[in-house]
């Protein structure tokens, strides 16, 4: 009858630390995907940021070229912008009307259907075919940040 109860106790406890250490397993793989977590937020973080910055750096750049090229964004009435692309210019010298001409933005035809790619097709285009993330950048006329935000999207799906 001891013998009985020494086999059931040892029974028993093989179960019990057989579930120790599968508990014990499971909170380490736990712990390891909670870390891993953390490390993709980061990593989201600081590919959010770095695209912040530079986006404000093209705003920047954006806002310096528009104060340099003489454009205000005032709301007085100033009819010289409503010429549609003839900016009018007196001589004194000579008293005579000179037209400097700026070529009017072409406007798509409006029964036409066209195909027009998405800049996220564009950028996995130019990327499989072997560009660089600076020459995708430079082409599409985008951030270097945001193409790689891009890929790293289209890599994760």
């Amino acid at each position: 009858m001891i013998g009985f109860f020494v086999v059931v106790s040892i029974i028993v406890h093989a179960i019990t630390l057989l579930s120790l250490v599968v508990l014990s397993l499971r909170v380490s793989k736990t712990k390891e995907l909670e870390l891993r977590q953390e490390q993709v937020a980061r990593q989201v973080e600081e590919t959010m940021s770095a695209y912040l910055l530079d986006l404000k750096e093209e705003n920047e750049r954006l806002l310096n070229m528009l104060s340099g090229n003489g454009y205000n964004d005032n709301a007085s009435g100033d009819t010289s912008s409503s010429n549609k692309g003839v900016d009018l210019q007196v001589n004194d010298s000579n008293k005579e009307v000179v037209e400097a001409y700026s070529p009017p933005i072409p406007q798509p035809a409006e029964d036409v259907d066209t195909y027009i790619p998405s800049q996220d097709s564009q950028v996995l285009a130019l990327a499989s075919e072997g560009y660089s993330v600076e020459e995708i950048a430079r082409t599409l006329n985008k951030g270097k940040v945001e193409v790689e935000l891009i890929l790293k999207f289209q890599q994760r799906k």
